[in-house]
């Protein structure tokens, strides 16, 4: 949290927005599953050294009924490529992991993370072709069909410490906050303080999906985008995980995502309103996480940039 900066909220009105260091990008499937470009290799690793992205998270493959999405069969190769040109920039394969679950709510996967073998399954994958044959740094699995206290996640994430060894880095995506599990509508997929805490324990690194918030309104975005920060800090004090913000600047609208809201202005000044609300006791964020990068305009690169080095929009 060292270093605060200014970014112009309206006219005349200033909020001091915080610099973070270790920030991440989501990326695009194409990178791994199709054959390389080596000059399209060399200029993404270039951009994400020049833009401060700590970490990048490809897509890299999703867990099928009996076996995984080929979407990987290039990773070897890009992470070898990117590697010759960005040593700065820890790639992390970005793994989807669609989970059965009974109610009409969320996405009827394939995965029963209370099955012993089908936790072998993914794990065998992992280990064997995305950290030692492709040479990932680490992996981020995408849980974002788990429902709060579901134990099967918090399981799966020890076995994975033990499988992957202590060099990996082992991430997992985080769903929005509520204080307490009774507070969560019916079919929400968000998770409670206790279990953000007990999920906290168990892996290196959280990045928390804190968009779709169904604000249509910038001040309203902002506000509950502070609350979600404090609010998960809070819950995963006193654990050593890192703590990445998830911000959105997808085009595509919905009821849940208002893109001309929940763009990259309006979440970094979010993100530090957050940051500065928190108090020397709470869990430091390590930085913001953009989803979706393919997506990012100039505009939206210039915004990011600016903030890095504390000038205004």
């Amino acid at each position: 949290m060292a270093g605060i900066v200014s970014l112009q909220l309206a006219v005349g009105t200033h909020q001091p927005l915080c610099r973070l260091d270790h920030n991440a990008a989501w990326a695009n499937v194409d990178w791994t599953s199709n054959p390389i470009d080596p000059v399209a290799v060399k200029l993404l690793a270039e951009e994400m050294a020049s833009r401060k992205i700590r970490y990048l998270y490809p897509f890299t493959t999703y867990v099928k009924q009996t076996e995984f999405s080929a979407a990987y069969s290039h990773a070897a190769e890009f992470v070898h490529e990117f590697k010759k040109h960005n040593t700065s920039t820890k790639l992390i394969a970005w793994v989807g992991v669609p989970l059965k679950r009974a109610g009409p709510y969320g996405i009827n996967g394939w995965t029963d993370l209370n099955d012993p073998g089908r936790r072998r399954f993914i794990m065998d994958f992992v280990k064997a072709k995305l950290i030692d044959e492709a040479g990932f740094d680490g992996v981020q699995f995408n849980v974002e069909t788990t429902f709060d206290q579901n134990t099967g996640l918090l399981i799966f994430l020890e076995e994975a410490r033990t499988a992957l060894g202590p060099n990996a880095i082992l991430g997992v995506t985080g769903e929005t906050w509520y204080a307490n599990s009774a507070d969560i509508p019916v079919g929400d997929r968000s998770w409670s303080a206790n279990y953000y805490h007990e999920v906290a324990l168990r892996v290196d690194q959280i990045a928390a999906m804190t968009y779709d918030s169904q604000m249509a309104e910038a001040n309203a975005y902002r506000l509950w985008l502070r609350d979600q920060i404090v609010g998960i800090s809070h819950s995963i004090a006193g654990t050593h995980a890192e703590l990445l913000i998830g911000l959105s600047i997808s085009r595509e609208a919905s009821a849940g995502h208002h893109p001309d809201i929940e763009n990259v202005e309006n979440a970094l000044m979010g993100i530090c309103m957050g940051v500065n609300a928190l108090n020397v006791n709470d869990h430091p964020i390590g930085g913001a996480a953009m989803y979706a990068s393919w997506e990012a305009t100039n505009a939206d690169w210039v915004v990011w940039e600016q903030w890095l080095v504390g000038g205004q929009p």
